[in-house]
């Protein structure tokens, strides 16, 4: 696929359809709350000291 002839709307479809594949891997790879967790738990640590 040549860039050069490649349409603004095209080039905005193909980063929206990345993103999506992007954001299903991240989902498939990291629990749901696995950030929440650790700064959840990141949390509890700094008030014990």
């Amino acid at each position: 696929m040549d860039i050069r002839n490649v349409m603004p709307s095209d080039a905005v479809a193909i980063s929206k359809i990345q993103i999506n594949n992007w954001e299903h891997v991240y989902k498939a790879i990291f629990p749901e709350n696995l950030l929440q967790n650790l700064t959840y738990g990141s949390k509890i640590t700094n008030n014990k000291r």
